[in-house]
């Protein structure tokens, strides 16, 4: 959160060679359990962001601790690119 209380999300930054889908995958750091995983797509060749609220896939806030934000291209034919991670720090 900021200084007045709102919460933030967490970006992640990257460069796509084409046009592609991109999956999120957001995983206790600790005990490797997937909480959140997004499918984006559509984002175009070049710089893009893909951000996380801080929710789990049920809509709810995660627990305070560290999280892997993994993200990972998929083509038009399906084919999917290394996943590149970041670490996350979440605390209320």
């Amino acid at each position: 959160t900021d200084d007045v209380g709102t919460p933030q999300r967490s970006a992640v930054t990257f460069a796509l060679s084409k046009t592609a889908n991109v999956e999120l995958t957001v995983a206790d750091a600790q005990t490797g359990k997937t909480v959140a995983r997004r499918l984006i797509t559509g984002l175009p060749a070049g710089n893009n962001t893909v951000y996380w609220d801080g929710k789990d896939d049920n809509g709810v806030y995660v627990a305070p601790g560290r999280y892997r934000l993994g993200v990972a291209a998929i083509d038009a034919n399906g084919y999917r690119s290394l996943r590149v991670y970041v670490l996350q720090r979440v605390y209320y």
